[in-house]
């Protein structure tokens, strides 16, 4: 038992040295190559290589409409919560726990109809409510724990969506910031290993059109 402890222990520690390097990644400016201006939300979307995961991260930036008050949007980001209701793609949205400054949460995705199975990931998450000071400017990121070290959260999981795939990657953040001619933005970076049945190709076409909708359902909701 105590050889299965440390072995678990040695795992996150290695999960969270992987998280650390990828958020650097994902937080640099260097490297982003356009794909395109979406048309009918005007968010900016670009993609890179993440080397230590192998696989491709997505960042859309859209700029926020004059009617959309920029701390009702932090406070929406926030609230893992809500997320369920909010976004329409989630069978659960639960918070595990929480502190000052970061939250332990688990999501899981609507079962998808088709032959693909649905999707839960096990997540930390920090969070700057108001970045420098200032309110309406925010930043949350997230990373994936390992689920062996969290067995009573998999275990809770498995009794409510007993064919859940585990997802093995989910890196990100929300950020609420100004942006160089664009203003007041807000700024997706998201780096996905869907796991299971999915092959990675395909779910990068997927996150790549979807990126913007996504981004537009917490704007609306922050309306």
């Amino acid at each position: 038992m105590r050889v299965l402890w440390a072995l678990g222990l040695l795992g996150s520690v290695a999960h969270a040295d992987v998280a650390s390097d990828v958020q650097v990644v994902l937080d640099d400016e260097v490297g982003w190559r356009p794909l395109r201006t979406d048309s009918s939300t005007g968010a900016v979307l670009s993609s890179k290589r993440v080397p230590a995961l192998d696989l491709m991260a997505f960042r859309g930036i859209l700029p926020l409409p004059e009617d959309v008050d920029p701390a009702r949007l932090c406070a929406v980001l926030m609230d893992v919560e809500s997320h369920k209701a909010v976004t329409g793609r989630l069978d659960a949205s639960v918070l595990i726990s929480e502190s000052d400054n970061s939250m332990t949460f688990y999501q899981v995705t609507k079962d998808p109809r088709t032959a693909l199975t649905r999707r839960a990931w096990i997540n930390r998450s920090d969070f700057v409510q108001s970045v420098d000071g200032v309110p309406g400017r925010c930043h949350r990121k997230w990373q994936t724990l390992d689920p062996a070290a969290h067995p009573e959260t998999v275990a809770e999981i498995h009794a409510s969506f007993p064919e859940v795939v585990l997802v093995s990657v989910s890196h990100g953040s929300w950020s609420v910031q100004e942006e160089p001619d664009l203003g007041l933005s807000l700024v997706y970076r998201t780096v996905v290993d869907p796991s299971g049945n999915v092959p990675t190709i395909a779910y990068n076409r997927v996150v790549s059109r979807t990126l913007a909708d996504n981004m537009m359902t917490f704007v609306a909701a922050a309306r």
